[in-house]
């Protein structure tokens, strides 16, 4: 059984502050993803390689 901590990543866009009703922003996205360290490391890693970015 595994033990420890699970990180969990969370970001958002679309964000407006209070004001989650904003005619002007009518799209708001939220997710997360549960990984270690190392994961994400070698995920951005390859993000970087196959987008240029």
């Amino acid at each position: 059984m595994k033990t420890g901590i699970q990180e969990i990543y969370c970001d958002e866009a679309g964000y407006t502050s209070s004001n989650l009703l904003d005619k002007q922003q009518p799209y708001f996205a939220y997710a997360s993803v549960a990984t270690n360290n190392d994961e994400a490391k070698e995920f951005v890693k390859e993000i970087i390689k196959d987008y240029g970015i």
